[in-house]
């Protein structure tokens, strides 16, 4: 069975896309399937080729995730959240981060805005950075994870390419 997959896949594109992921089947499928259109002669998956499809699979994700959303009485505060995530431009930030940043700017502040990012948390549109260094998904644990005031926060690698956050 190792051979196969080393014959078929590069060393660790399956935690590749499981970071770019919830991990369902879908989301895996998807990215090798716009991997497949791009390169349809190859007979290796490889990283650096799977990264030049990344921002199509990462706009399909985000699709994907507002598509979820669209029945949550939360979608309008969650999709303001992540404009000015996207607006600021970093990948993590605090509540507080936020916070000052929207008061430098037009936006408008987010009503119940610690709900919203632990809604965001539960959904693993964000993770959480745990003692400065294993950033933890919802998805991945399996169970909720509960932000604090003072939670460090992860925009999840899926979207980023979408969001143009480096």
């Amino acid at each position: 069975m190792e051979e196969i997959y080393t014959e078929m896949f590069d060393r660790n594109v399956f935690e590749f896309l499981m970071d770019r992921s919830f991990g369902r089947p879908r989301d895996l499928i998807q990215y090798l399937n716009l991997y497949k259109d791009e390169f349809p002669e190859d007979e290796k998956i490889i990283i650096k080729k799977l990264l030049k499809v990344e921002q199509k699979y990462s706009k399909w994700f985000y699709n994907e995730i507002l598509n979820e959303l669209s029945i949550s009485q939360d979608k309008e505060a969650i999709a303001q959240v992540i404009d000015i995530i996207s607006a600021r431009g970093y990948v993590s930030f605090t509540e507080q981060q936020l916070v000052n940043y929207i008061n430098t700017t037009s936006f408008q502040l987010v009503p119940n805005l610690s709900e919203t990012l632990g809604i965001m948390t539960s959904t693993s549109i964000l993770g959480l950075k745990i003692n400065g260094k294993n950033t933890v998904f919802a998805y991945r644990i399996g169970y909720p994870t509960k932000a604090q005031h003072n939670s460090k926060f992860i925009v999840n690698i899926g979207i980023r390419k979408f969001l143009s956050l480096g």
